[in-house]
């Protein structure tokens, strides 16, 4: 090293001159623009300048001896190794020489953790924890350095700068100022060489000489064009992708996902337009180089970027742009080369049925969620109404699809898509911008770019179909309907259905009396088959966050191999399903009455978007059926055959809940119009309602037929286990949950069991007050169950009857007299039907307490006639019209008389 010192310092003002142009792209104030006309070649060692310290942006780095130095092409420095720094100036400082103690860092450190104007030697190609700045968030002070630090080839030292006050980031603060690169390598470089990738220990060397410029476009500035300049400077600089959520980012950086595609498509539009290519060059030179450092990240193990609603975006295109430029495959073929590498554009969008009928979806991290996050899954199949958080669509409209599209723009004008390598992210910004706004949106709305690009839609009308470029292969534009759903589903291909002229549902022509389970889990299928059940209800309505979450497509394949039917909520998966035999709206909407908006909004996320407003200090007003009147329209245009079922909650009946009546008398026939099967959740044995009267089941459908009119079915949940709570099923809950210690979110039982007796008596209350379909209560949630035996054998019996019974129950009401009186008033009610000369009676006690005789009235009943009394093994004789029967508490009988 001596002697090539004294060879240097031989080599007098040819040595100093030969050292400017390594040190400097600028000659006589213009940049040099290298290509391989004037490709210089690299120095030798003993040509190159020896310096003691070297200082890039606000970083000076000392040596223990003058070291032969040199600088790539993007402008920062490299040493020919192996060297020894000895001073880094701002000084890092450790533990006790921090002075300006936070009181965060008071909390969450050590004195010996404390840290500032870090430096670290070979950042891990990671998403690892910092170590710049005690101050950060996802801190560590493991791996970091301070002189004396031995560099060899191959190393790259990354010192830090902090400031006084962070800087804000997107979710936080950020207190490093900037960071500067110094990169040891094992011989002189060309002075047109990219500074290899911080993450890249092979050092693998790029020259500008070998871009493709004459792949850039000089096409009319439009209005409002950014400033290129200010990229350019911002560029310059690193921008390290080691450190997520912008825990350590500079102030030039854009940490945050959209800011980073923001930045990306701004900087890439500024080298398509009518500049001069010097004025361009150094922006150029900035984002390639920004596209090799993430490139080295990803090809030596790097794990990606998450979407995480909007941060991980802007990754990929740098990649790609670079490898363009240089004319190199590898880096293009990025999301094919490194599968399992997570590139947010390429894990948030994926086709799929979306509720709009588009056929590309978004997601907010990606389809498959997270098993620890909230609402991290596909959501977009179903219709907003059973969204379970609101993150998906916030990120959508706001974070992600007004920036992409600039992407998707830029990648078309210059005919990339083929090296894009992803045709769902391109087929997603096209329905962004083409398909007609849905609504449930936030401050982004499709159809626009972002909200800061003036230039956008000029560019895009002229552009979008018409790109610059011509094709490689001579093909035409990327078609602007691949978002279009090709094979829409068909309410034809479900089982054909319909509402009868008895109010019955109708399979096929045949009657068929829906005996459902309300289930959540695939596990619960075998047992409801076993039960004498013919249809699932509800289905799973979770995100992906919960080890038993499935998708409602899966839920309803299983049902079908079970010979059973499924009636789920809104979820454009199971349109068009075999066996899909009707829609149900959420459980309860009306939980909402009484209550303010911010309630609303936790008990159905779905409100979240109908009540927003760009300015969220003036509240949007909206009924509250709007949440089923919205689903309601979906359901009917998607599936226009399926019947509509909806539940409404206890609260409805008189005397029940804190609502006044006459809120009651003026919200609950609102929510008629919006189905064909109503419902009363009534649960007088495990909720108390009604004083725990069992005839509340009665009751409850007699005042839902008074308030619904003699025309639409009603249908009945009967109580058959113990209540299940504990059951989270939200996404904001399951987090909520969480934060308060809570593991268990699969639901436990509570409070008495009804008997076997009680079930058999609710079932038979419901169909005789007249009952189009019966569900059972007591299944849900998601934990393992066992039933009592005597209520299990009770079920099987009762389905087994109600299903043999099913076109007498369906039958048309008979046209007799019909009327039941028993002893001492004693409570009680009938259902009478009547077809092809058969009359069948359905008759019951309503009283609890005890045994008691009935007289039974019927027009047209002769002396002597024979009544069957079905599945009892007993006739009784009719007396004239009439007949009398004991009946125990709660008890029925079934009757058959042919005329």
């Amino acid at each position: 090293m001596k002697r090539l010192r004294a060879q240097a310092r031989g080599l007098g003002l040819a040595c100093v001159v030969f050292a400017v142009s390594l040190i400097s792209s600028i000659s006589d104030g213009q940049t040099v623009i290298y290509t391989r006309a004037n490709a210089p070649s690299a120095p030798a060692v003993e040509q190159m300048p020896l310096r003691d310290a070297v200082t890039k942006d606000d970083v000076t780095w000392r040596f223990q001896k003058a070291v032969p130095v040199g600088r790539f092409v993007n402008g920062d420095f490299y040493v020919v190794g192996p060297a020894t720094v000895v001073e880094i100036q701002p000084a890092p400082l450790w533990g006790d020489e921090v002075k300006d103690v936070t009181d965060y860092e008071k909390e969450r450190r050590k004195t010996e953790e404390l840290i500032r104007n870090g430096t670290v030697l070979n950042p891990p190609a990671a998403n690892a924890l910092t170590n710049f700045d005690s101050r950060s968030r996802n801190f560590t002070a493991n791996g970091r350095v301070r002189p004396p630090i031995e560099l060899k080839p191959g190393d790259v030292l990354v010192s830090s700068v902090s400031e006084a006050t962070p800087h804000a980031v997107s979710g936080g603060t950020s207190p490093i100022k900037s960071v500067s690169l110094l990169t040891c390598l094992r011989e002189p470089v060309p002075a047109d060489a990219f500074r290899p990738s911080y993450g890249d220990r092979s050092q693998t060397i790029y020259l500008a000489r070998n871009l493709h410029r004459e792949r850039l476009l000089n096409l009319p500035v439009p209005a409002g064009a950014p400033d290129y300049r200010a990229l350019a400077r911002d560029y310059s600089t690193p921008w390290l992708e080691i450190h997520y959520y912008g825990v350590s980012a500079t102030r030039s950086q854009r940490p945050y996902g959209r800011a980073n595609c923001q930045a990306g498509v701004e900087a890439c539009l500024s080298l398509l337009l009518d500049y001069p290519a010097e004025e361009k060059e150094p922006l150029l030179i900035g984002y390639v180089q920004y596209g090799i450092d993430l490139y080295g990240l990803v090809k030596n193990g790097h794990p990606g970027w998450i979407g995480d609603g909007g941060w991980g975006a802007g990754r990929k295109w740098p990649m790609v742009f670079a490898g363009l430029m240089l004319d190199r495959p590898e880096m293009t073929r990025v999301s094919r080369e490194f599968p399992a590498t997570v590139l947010a554009e390429d894990h948030q969008v994926y086709y799929d049925d979306c509720w709009t009928g588009a056929g590309v979806c978004f997601a907010f991290d990606n389809k498959n969620g997270s098993k620890r996050a909230d609402g991290w899954g596909a959501y977009e199949h179903w219709h907003p109404s059973r969204w379970d958080s609101a993150h998906g669509q916030y990120y959508r409209c706001d974070m992600t699809g007004s920036t992409w599209v600039g992407q998707a723009l830029i990648i078309h004008m210059l005919r990339a898509e083929k090296a894009w390598d992803g045709a769902a992210f391109l087929d997603y910004c096209d329905r962004w911008m083409y398909e007609p706004d849905p609504g449930f949106g936030t401050w982004g709305k499709q159809g626009e770019g972002y909200r800061a690009w003036p230039w956008f839609k000029e560019m895009w009308e002229k552009y979008r179909t018409n790109p610059p470029t011509p094709s490689p292969s001579g093909e035409g534009p990327w078609p602007t309907d691949g978002w279009k759903r090709k094979n829409p589903p068909k309410d034809s291909d479900s089982v054909a259905v319909a509402i009868g002229p008895c109010r019955e549902l109708r399979v096929r022509g045949e009657p068929f009396f829906p005996l459902m389970m309300w289930a959540e889990t695939p596990k619960r299928i075998p047992l409801a088959k076993a039960l004498g059940m013919n249809t699932i209800a509800e289905g799973n309505f979770l995100s992906a966050e919960l080890d038993n979450a499935v998708s409602n497509k899966e839920f309803l394949d299983e049902a079908a191999k079970a010979g059973l039917y499924g009636i789920f909520g809104a979820d454009m998966r199971v349109a068009g399903h075999p066996n899909l035999l009707g829609w149900i709206h959420v459980d309860e909407p009306d939980r909402v009455l009484g209550r303010p908006a911010s309630e609303w909004r936790r008990l159905f996320p779905g409100f979240e978007m109908m009540l927003f407003t760009p300015d969220q200090r003036v509240p949007k007003v909206c009924p509250p059926q709007e949440i089923v009147s919205t689903a309601w329209a979906w359901m009917k245009k998607v599936g226009p055959t399926r019947p509509v079922f909806l539940t409404l909650g206890g609260q409805m009946l008189p005397g029940e809940g804190s609502l006044d009546q006459e809120v009651k008398d003026k919200e609950f026939p609102a929510y008629l119009p919006y189905c064909d099967f109503v419902s009363c959740a009534v649960y007088p044995l495990t909720a108390g309602h009604a004083a725990g009267r069992t005839s509340a089941v009665a009751s409850a459908l007699a005042h839902l037929r008074k308030m619904a009119g003699p025309d639409k079915p009603l249908f009945a949940w009967v109580e058959a286990g113990p209540r299940v709570t504990g059951v989270v099923r939200h996404a904001q809950d399951i987090r909520a949950a969480r934060q308060q210690g809570v593991r268990n979110f699969l639901g436990t039982t509570t409070g008495p069991a009804p008997t076997a007796l009680q079930v058999r008596a609710e079932a038979w209350m419901a169909v005789i007050a007249g009952a189009s379909a019966l569900g059972y209560r007591g299944f849900e949630g998601f934990a393992d169950m066992s039933l009592d035996p005597a209520v299990e054998a009770e079920l099987k019996r009762i389905n087994g009857q109600i299903a043999r019974l099913a076109r007498e129950i369906l039958a048309p009401a008979s046209s007799r007299t019909v009327r039941m009186v028993m002893d001492g008033a004693i409570p009680c009610h009938w259902k009478a039907t009547e077809e092809h000369g058969v009359l069948t009676l359905f008759c019951q006690s309503l009283d609890e307490s005890g045994r008691g005789a009935a007289e039974i009235f019927v027009s047209g009943l002769r002396q002597g006639a024979v009544v069957e009394v079905v599945d009892e093994g007993r006739t009784l004789s009719a007396q004239e019209e009439k007949f009398t029967d004991a009946f125990a508490p709660l008890g029925e009988h079934i009757y058959r008389i042919r005329f």
